[in-house]
């Protein structure tokens, strides 16, 4: 919102030298944080990606502050060409969030 209206108001002003640069950068943001509509298999026994990507690592370690046990961990690697948005892969309830 902030670069489409910057582009916008370099426009009018006629800061074509700037405008343009700005438009390519909002759309560049829209496509990078595009949420295509996506079918899930519907049944709880089913457990699907959070993301698109490429799965780099599956290692069991230990978890120390929900688990309190081992358990396994599955990194996915997200590059500028895949959607960037994280889904919930199952049924559940989010207790905490912590970046």
């Amino acid at each position: 919102a902030v670069t489409g209206g910057s582009a916008l108001l370099a426009g009018a002003l006629g800061l074509g030298m700037l405008a343009v640069p700005l438009s390519a950068l909002t759309l560049l943001t829209a496509w990078f944080f595009r949420n295509p509509k996506r079918l899930a298999p519907q049944s709880a026994n089913v457990v699907v990606a959070p993301g698109d990507g490429r799965v780099m690592a599956i290692e069991e370690e230990y978890e120390p502050r929900f688990l309190k046990d081992r358990g396994i961990r599955i990194s996915i690697f997200l590059n500028i060409f895949d959607v960037h948005v994280n889904r919930i892969p199952c049924n559940g309830t989010i207790e905490d969030v912590v970046y």
